[in-house]
């Protein structure tokens, strides 16, 4: 079975063919199955493409918590300049997001111990960092908002 890859199918049949060439090679080309010579080497690809791309999906996901980290530093420094019943409304809104940059931070570190459910976790919390990114801009134009109405 053909897995999805971040490769072009081309390189990927190429690399299959120089790997399937190089099993039977090492046994001089004496015995031995070209078909599973064919089968192993497309295991053996299909994991080194699996491993590319959990540490791409690892490095999205730590880049977009860092981005988190900044923007809720961001909002809680314009939070600190608004009156006291617009900043109660603004620190809810700034506890929530760091609630949800708490519990993407857990899914990071669970997704960096665990490399067998890597891939689908990662999507999942590209996903949710994805909406926390939403929910800090919304944040932060509802902070533009108080401060326009402070400052008619």
């Amino acid at each position: 079975m053909e897995a999805q890859h971040s490769i072009d199918p081309k390189e990927r049949q190429q690399r299959i063919e120089e790997a399937a060439y190089l099993r039977a090679e090492r046994r001089g080309f004496v015995g031995g199955d070209p078909v599973a010579d064919w089968m192993d080497a497309e295991q053996q690809v299909d994991a080194e493409l699996g491993r590319h791309e959990h540490r791409r999906l690892l490095e999205e996901l730590e880049a977009r918590l860092e981005t988190a980290t900044k923007k809720l530093k961001a909002l809680k420094k314009k939070a600190s300049s608004l009156t006291a019943e617009a900043r109660k409304e603004l620190d809810e809104d700034v506890q929530k997001l760091a609630a949800l940059r708490a519990a993407l931070e857990k899914r990071f570190e669970k997704v960096s111990a665990d490399a067998d459910a890597a891939r689908q976790e990662a999507r999942r919390v590209a996903s949710a960092a994805e909406e926390a990114a939403q929910s800090l801009q919304d944040a932060e134009r509802a902070v533009e908002k108080a401060k326009q109405a402070l400052n008619p």
